[in-house]
């Protein structure tokens, strides 16, 4: 199947930018660059827009006139689905981790005033969830048609093959970026919490033809499961075009020591790389996602697995509504 045969709607506005962050360059002996997807646009900007725009075109295909998602109360994909849901006149069912909050804030705040109905489940630890969680959602959209509506379940995260062609292209736009300014690029670090981005981006450099390995800094998934899960989507997307995408399991990793105590807890690594970007660079990362994300950048620099000189890309996957949400991590 080409990729113009597959349903999409448009939530990006515009190509995001690319450029070089040349004091943390200085500070850290590599060229790091910046790929700006906290600057999609819709719904306050992050990468889920762009697993959404292909998503999002095969619920208006399939006739569903409701989604069901999950994720944490900070959730960047649950915020960016309901958005959706809303700009396309669709119902919006959201099932989040944890008790009800006394209090609406970041993401969450978000998710009640673009309409989305909102409840909670508890599990005893997030493997517990991953292993019921499709369970749960399923319950719910049989609920809806008992109701005589047409349910839509969206995976943790985006992560599935369809999700993940979100990345595929924006590899191909990236290409197109470091082709005007005449760069070519040794790594791509980025947050890898369930797979989509990972397996979209491994995905796109074989699509396009582009050289470089993929760090992904585990924000949630135990490695192993992540690891093969991210094989199993691009095996899934190679499947869905019909093309050799010879991703091997060698090609895929994840490094989860920078994960801290457990998803959705900030950690002081974490924290100490959002005052760098903050303060030397203007850019606001977020203790849950891309905070830990640069904190494993620094460290994998430090312990010379990426090497001095290197041209690294750092993928800015958003995540700044949540800053809000963890205010009280800022006090000194």
């Amino acid at each position: 199947m080409n990729l113009n045969q597959i349903s999409r709607i448009q939530l990006v506005e515009g190509r995001t930018g690319l450029a070089k962050l040349q004091r943390v360059s200085d500070y850290l002996g590599i060229e790091l660059y910046i790929k700006r997807d906290d600057n999609t646009g819709f719904a306050l900007g992050g990468n889920k827009a762009r697993k959404l725009e292909f998503i999002m075109g095969d619920v208006i295909k399939s006739g569903a006139d409701t989604i069901i998602t999950t994720g944490g109360k900070q959730s960047n994909l649950v915020r960016m689905a309901a958005a959706a849901a809303a700009k396309l006149g669709l119902k919006c069912i959201l099932l989040l981790i944890g008790r009800s909050p006394k209090e609406l804030q970041g993401n969450l705040l978000l998710d009640k005033i673009f309409g989305a109905e909102i409840r909670y489940i508890q599990f005893s630890s997030l493997s517990e969830y991953f292993s019921n969680i499709e369970d749960c959602l399923e319950e719910i959209a049989e609920e809806v048609r008992a109701k005589g509506g047409k349910p839509y379940i969206i995976p943790v995260g985006g992560a599935g093959p369809i999700g993940a062609l979100g990345y595929l292209t924006a590899v191909g736009e990236l290409k197109e970026q470091l082709e005007a300014e005449n760069l070519n690029i040794d790594t791509i670090v980025h947050a890898s919490g369930t797979g989509g981005t990972q397996s979209g981006i491994l995905t796109g450099l074989k699509y396009y033809g582009l050289g470089g390995r993929v760090l992904g800094i585990g924000v949630g998934k135990d490695k192993p499961v992540l690891e093969e899960h991210i094989f199993k989507i691009c095996t899934q997307v190679a499947e869905m075009l019909g093309q050799e995408l010879p991703v091997k399991k060698e090609d895929i990793h994840v490094y989860d020591e920078f994960l801290g105590e457990d998803y959705g807890l900030p950690t002081p690594e974490g924290m100490e790389a959002i005052y760098l970007l903050a303060r030397s660079e203007g850019i606001l990362l977020d203790p849950i996602y891309t905070g830990k994300t640069m904190a494993g950048l620094i460290e994998l620099t430090k312990r010379g697995e990426i090497k001095q000189g290197e041209r690294v890309l750092f993928w800015h996957t958003g995540g700044a509504p949540a800053v809000f949400a963890y205010n009280h991590a800022f006090v000194d």
